[in-house]
């Protein structure tokens, strides 16, 4: 007994200063550089990553003051850089048991107040050479929305938090993914959006969004809104349609229609989007394209079905209407029918007439007495020698 409590007194202290030299001797900066080249190289030389205090952290690490910055790539070594991202801290943590054939991170970013908490694995391609996401869960409470943009590449000057819930897993790739996503915001006021969005054009008034909802469900490879509504002062937007995605994100394609209302503050201007109004008095817009490069039109209104809004009392009307319609249809269609035939009829009876009139004149008209006379003359005399020579 006693030597088991020094065997594993021995271990504990052993692990103990191997975890305190490791700490201290953690090599920091040649690490934060490796990951900085590593960033670089896998995104074709487009981000550049810079890191402060980087340090172990359980199976993984962590790291303090994270730039993320895009790379405006000149001429010859010329280069600059444009800030995208500013992460006060992050925390990432690999699983041990499938670094190699199944690799396991789950972590923490945290932007200043706000934190996110993430968990994704991966496994190899069928090509085998390189990695796919096959499970990918995010969770965000209370998450403010200038600094969700920002993660994203975009810069926007809001204020207001929102809640966002990914839940997506697939064992052979996005095309097959199944889950869900969730994204609510309330009380958000824009203030600004980022140049690349806008065209180069200030806003001029604040945009402020009362609700923002959106469901997504996942299944065989189809995000489907379930839910999309988007409720204002200016206007109410609700969204349909969906994502049909791909392994890489950018490529996934996209076809979400938009119902715009306008409200009050914005009525003056619905004669310039008389174009996209339907007869429901609403907008309707549609966008389509990829995940990257995506542009939105108006839509056009369809005859019929659920595209045009339609009371039941004009729906009643409009059936009496159509059964009319078709009955006055039929009947033209039989008097066609028999004026048809008829005209059939006299134009073979007038076909047939003129071919034997055609006929009669090939034959041509010969007189009986000019034939009798013509017989007459190619007859030879009759010998009345050689008639009674016997």
């Amino acid at each position: 007994m006693k030597n088991l409590l020094i065997g594993v007194a021995g271990l504990t202290w052993f692990a103990l200063v191997f975890a305190i030299t490791f700490w201290i001797t953690f090599p920091s900066v040649p690490l934060g550089d490796r990951v900085r080249v590593v960033v670089f190289e896998n995104t074709n030389g487009d981000y550049d990553v810079q890191m402060d205090n980087l340090r172990p952290w359980w199976f993984g690490a962590s790291a303090n003051n994270i730039r993320v910055s895009s790379v405006n790539k000149g001429r010859g070594d010329d280069a600059m850089t444009t800030p995208l991202v500013v992460v006060d801290g992050a925390s990432v943590r690999f699983s041990p048991f499938g670094l190699r054939a199944s690799p396991h991170v789950s972590g923490i970013v945290d932007l200043g107040g706000s934190d996110i908490s993430f968990e994704a694995q991966g496994a190899m391609n069928k090509r085998g050479d390189g990695y796919q996401a096959t499970m990918v869960k995010v969770e965000a409470e209370g998450f403010p929305v200038a600094d969700l943009a920002s993660l994203s590449g975009v810069e926007i000057d809001a204020t207001g938090t929102m809640d966002l819930s990914i839940d997506v897993t697939s064992e052979d790739g996005m095309r097959v993914a199944e889950g869900d996503i969730r994204i609510n915001a309330s009380n958000v006021l824009i203030a600004a959006l980022d140049p690349s969005l806008t065209g180069g054009m200030d806003l001029g008034m604040e945009i402020p969004i009362q609700e923002f909802d959106l469901r997504i469900d996942v299944s065989e490879g189809k995000a489907t809104l379930s839910h999309g509504e988007i409720i204002s002062d200016l206007a109410t937007i609700q969204l349909e349609g969906g994502i049909t995605l791909r392994d890489d994100i950018s490529r996934s394609t996209v076809n979400v229609s938009a119902t715009v209302k306008l409200g009050e503050k914005l009525a003056l201007f619905e004669s310039f989007l008389k174009s996209a109004q339907w007869a429901d008095e609403k907008f309707h817009y549609r966008c389509t394209g990829t995940v990257a490069r995506n542009h939105c039109r108006e839509d056009r209104e369809r005859s019929g079905g659920t595209a045009r809004a339609r009371t039941t009392s004009q729906t009643g009307s409009n059936d009496e209407d159509r059964e009319r319609r078709k009955k006055e249809l039929k009947e033209r269609l039989k008097e066609n029918s028999a004026r048809r035939a008829e005209r059939a009829n006299e134009r073979a009876s007038a076909e047939e007439a003129e071919q034997d009139e055609e006929e009669f004149e090939d034959i041509g008209y010969v007189d009986d007495e000019e034939l009798d006379d013509e017989e007459l003359d190619d007859e030879e005399p009759i010998d009345g020698e050689e008639v009674f020579e016997d």
